[in-house]
């Protein structure tokens, strides 16, 4: 029976006190900034910051030949095909898709000289094509993986290939079981116990962020970025690979558990738009349909043969058929100046 009655209370206990940091409480409330006070933060803040340099000159790229400048055109489609991940391709078939990708790269690819320009790219391809042509055969997504594999100098978080991304990107987790002021004492739980230290994180000011209740109080939570790569399990929950332990100074402790993050769809009646409002003082809003039918909106990029091969046409009303992982159309020039490509499905947003 005491047994018992000892487990009751331990789980009382540990119910009040986790009730007690999770509620809005007057401490809260009464570190509430004014938005004038907010805003003066947050530009003091931005003050501090020192960025690198933001002068684009060096990447600008100048077309002497008009005919260079158009180019582009030849890699942009706005259709879908159906990605057949299981196609065979022949290392011909796979060796030209791999060309017609860097001849795209170099005339559509914004970040082209930026990351590295003709040396880079270029021994990426070489790489890519030795791989290739150590196959007697592959599959799409064979080809897929080996591109990526040699990309990963591309440090840009849009670019993928059929939602594979090179480079890793950094999504943050929210440990909101606790929600915390900012106060003259420093950080301090909504019961007011100040936090003394976190494990393993010593700069609490790069640990706390600010961030919103959903009790639509500004408030702070421990934010962690981590590594994820992306390769189509995106939608898929991610979970954080360690908990916080939260010490105060009246000596106890909070070990908190973050949030499961993942990307966020919702699918909206068509043509209904974000509408954001104010309600007693609490922002609320429909979220926006941000994808079309289920699926990412982008540039589409086809594989070929390479922009130094004197053979290939790569004018507008170049009659060349190419061959590469898509299989639809694209209209290049004006109406008189179509001609068809039979590519069968890589792309790059």
């Amino acid at each position: 029976m005491n047994s018992k009655l000892a487990s009751l209370l331990c789980c009382l206990i540990m119910l009040v006190s986790f009730s007690g940091c999770t509620k809005v409480t007057q401490l809260v409330k009464d570190a509430q900034p004014t938005k004038a006070e907010l805003l003066a933060e947050i530009n003091e803040e931005h003050r501090r910051y020192e960025g690198g340099s933001s002068d684009p000159t060096p990447y600008l790229r100048h077309y002497d030949d008009p005919a260079d400048a158009q180019k582009s055109t030849d890699y942009l489609t706005d259709t879908y095909s159906e990605y057949d991940a299981a196609k065979e391709l022949n290392p011909e078939e796979a060796e030209e898709d791999v060309n017609y990708l860097f001849d795209a790269f170099y005339y559509d690819f914004a970040f082209y000289d930026y990351f590295g320009g003709h040396a880079v790219f270029d021994q990426a391809k070489a790489d890519t094509l030795q791989e290739v042509q150590s196959r007697d055969s592959l599959t799409c997504e064979d080809l897929q993986k080996i591109l990526v594999s040699h990309l990963t100098f591309i440090k840009d978080g849009h670019f993928n290939i059929n939602q594979d991304y090179p480079s890793e990107k950094d999504i943050p987790f929210f440990f909101r079981q606790v929600m915390f002021v900012k106060t003259d004492s420093g950080y301090q739980n909504a019961n007011g116990k100040v936090v003394a230290s976190v494990d393993d994180h010593p700069d609490l000011d790069e640990l706390f962020k600010r961030s919103i209740s959903k009790e639509g109080y500004l408030v702070y939570y421990p934010v962690l970025l981590k590594e994820a790569k992306f390769d189509g399990t995106e939608w898929d929950k991610h979970v954080c690979d360690e908990q916080l332990t939260v010490h105060y100074a009246d000596g106890s402790t909070d070990v908190l558990t973050a949030d499961t993050w993942s990307q966020y769809y919702k699918d909206l009646p068509k043509g209904q738009n974000t509408d954001l409002r104010q309600t007693d003082g609490k922002r609320s809003g429909r979220k926006r349909k941000t994808e079309s039918d289920g699926k990412r909106s982008g540039r589409k990029c086809k594989l070929g043969t390479d922009r130094n091969d004197p053979g290939t046409d790569r004018t507008a009303g170049g009659g060349a058929e190419r061959k590469g992982t898509l299989e639809q159309k694209s209209r290049v020039g004006d109406e008189d100046d179509k001609r068809d490509r039979k590519i069968k499905r890589i792309y790059i947003f």
